[in-house]
């Protein structure tokens, strides 16, 4: 659905932490992953391709292809997987990656929906959903645009989930997904109507 001025007024405003990306750091990123419960999600492509420099694999990554709405190529995260495999430096942490999901080799979901550019879609809802619910390592890729999704994570992610996402030419937000957070996304998404 098509969100009003008002509601996209909200939405600009970072709901986290806003970091300048100068100062973004693989530090700065595993520090705030260490104050969540581990469960890491990833909204954009730049955001989920740093993210993946920094050897950091987020449970689920929503990306479209595109970067300030010019088009990219998408970052597989089981391409990245595989490359840090092949490097002996990352070897210990692709290691531990099965504890987030993966059990006899690369367990990795890929799923796509739809959702129109300025809106949320019930598609890109129901995804999200159903992706968080399975506790599998995802990418979502998003056939339109994923500028706004980072709102249904927050309403559907366990509390203590850490979520990334860009603020376009500032930098990137940090978001420790808390009671208050979950509730402020929810009345949203009621108000956008699409639970």
């Amino acid at each position: 659905m098509a969100l009003t001025q008002e509601i996209l007024k909200i939405l600009k405003k970072p709901f986290g932490l806003l970091i300048p990306d100068q100062q973004v750091t693989k530090e700065i990123i595993e520090y705030h992953i260490s104050k969540s419960n581990k469960f890491i999600v990833s909204v954009g492509d730049t955001t989920t391709n740093k993210l993946l420099s920094f050897n950091i694999i987020p449970d689920i990554a929503v990306v479209d292809g595109k970067e300030r709405r010019m088009t990219t190529s998408i970052l597989k995260i089981s391409e990245q997987i595989s490359l840090m495999k092949k490097d002996k430096n990352t070897k210990s942490r692709t290691d531990s990656l099965s504890n987030k999901g993966f059990e006899d080799g690369l367990k990795l979901a890929e799923v796509y929906c739809v959702n129109t550019p300025g809106s949320i879609s019930k598609n890109a809802v129901e995804t999200i959903k159903d992706v968080i619910y399975k506790k599998m390592i995802t990418q979502i890729i998003v056939d339109g645009e994923e500028d706004l999704l980072a709102l249904p994570i927050f309403c559907f992610s366990p509390i203590g989930t850490v979520v990334f996402y860009g603020q376009p030419l500032e930098g990137l937000v940090v978001v420790h997904v808390d009671e208050k957070i979950k509730k402020i996304s929810e009345d949203l998404i009621e108000k956008i109507g699409v639970i």
